[in-house]
């Protein structure tokens, strides 16, 4: 049996993101204790909110996943599960939601099935590697796939599997508030 490995866009803006209605892909993911966690299996037992970030390292992301964090329990109370995913490796991950005191799952995507998965990878040519190495940055290190990044981007699953509410965008710095996302999710609970 062949398997095909799906083409990686070179560009941000040429993802092309599950939209709602599509179903839930199968992937497992690892917790920051290095388990396997299976997407779908969750989303059966509670309506989902997956907010993908490019990682700990990036202060967008991060920013993101603090507001996130004030309103955790609003978001529950609505009976969803909030859960963060980027490609860091789980020990990255475990560090720094416990340095940021971060309650909900954040899961690690090292081999970016997820976001290959949901339509969100795309792959850094020679300039942006160097781009990112100048920061300091060694993506493959910090995630173990070679030059690859998710745009940042939040899928509302249903218990159904279906994806319902997405908001993805090429632009890393364009983030939706948390308080907008709480709106969304108070719009559509399923509870």
């Amino acid at each position: 049996m062949t398997v095909t490995t799906p083409k990686v866009p070179a560009r941000p803006g040429e993802t092309t993101p599950l939209e709602p209605g599509a179903r839930l892909p199968h992937v497992e993911l690892l917790t920051v204790e290095n388990q396997a966690f299976d997407l779908g299996a969750a989303a059966a037992e509670a309506p989902q909110i997956l907010v993908f970030f490019r990682g700990t390292w990036c202060p967008q992301g991060e920013a993101q996943m603090l507001e996130l964090r004030d309103v955790q329990a609003r978001i529950e109370s609505l009976g969803y599960q909030l859960v963060g995913i980027c490609p860091d490796r789980p020990h990255v991950i475990a560090e720094w939601t416990a340095r940021h005191r971060i309650g909900f799952p954040v899961l690690s995507d090292p081999d970016m099935s997820a976001a290959l998965a949901f339509g969100i990878a795309w792959k850094l040519d020679t300039q942006g590697v160097a781009e990112y190495s100048k920061m300091g940055l060694d993506v493959e290190a910090i995630s173990g796939r070679e030059h690859l990044l998710p745009i940042p981007g939040i899928f509302f699953v249903h218990t159904d599997g279906k994806v319902g509410f997405v908001f993805a965008h090429p632009d890393h710095t364009m983030r939706m508030p948390a308080e907008v996302l709480l709106a969304i999710a108070r719009a559509t609970t399923e509870v």
